[in-house]
């Protein structure tokens, strides 16, 4: 349900309905073509929109890296070191890509809030960490396919703190 207010915000209402919740968001929203209008009106587009081109350029540029890279050449790999931190309730890292049989050591990094990562197929977890904090385990991966690691504090992993396991067959 949407109710508008003006043309520059938006009152946005949403039911999530969970298995054993139901939580009920009251939002308020800046129309995405807001800015552009609001800066020509007051007759500083040229300047603020380089500013605004830049800053996007950065977000997209800084987004490409989300995925973890791993070399899959040679005996030195069997030992792959990932590290992953939060941004709020998401994983910076959304995607981490294994051989089947290589030994992962995985540093999670908390930039604020509680929070753990967790990877059940393999037995993997971290302890529940505060902000500032991290914590380095280690396991195989044993099994081929894809998975799916995430947070277990709270609904965390409802609220989309979770990511994909890739683990790809052994030759």
């Amino acid at each position: 349900m949407r109710q508008r207010y003006s043309s520059v915000f938006t009152w946005e209402s949403t039911w999530f309905v969970y298995p054993d919740s139901c939580v009920f968001v009251h939002t308020w929203r800046i129309k995405t073509l807001t800015l552009p209008f609001l800066l020509a009106t007051f007759g500083v587009m040229n300047k603020i929109a380089k500013v605004f081109v830049v800053l996007a350029a950065f977000v997209l540029v800084a987004g490409l890296g989300a995925q973890e890279a791993v070399d899959f050449s040679g005996d030195a790999a069997n030992v792959v070191e990932i590290t992953v931190e939060n941004d709020g309730l998401t994983y910076v890292t959304e995607s981490i890509t294994v051989r089947q049989g290589q030994t992962v050591r995985l540093t999670f990094v908390n930039t604020g809030g509680t929070h753990d990562w967790v990877l059940d197929e393999f037995d993997a977890a971290t302890a529940r960490i505060r902000r500032g904090q991290s914590e380095t385990i280690e396991f195989v991966a044993d099994q081929a396919g894809t998975f799916e690691f995430y947070c277990s504090v709270g609904n965390h992993r409802r609220a989309g703190m979770f990511g994909e396991f890739v683990v790809v067959a052994a030759d």
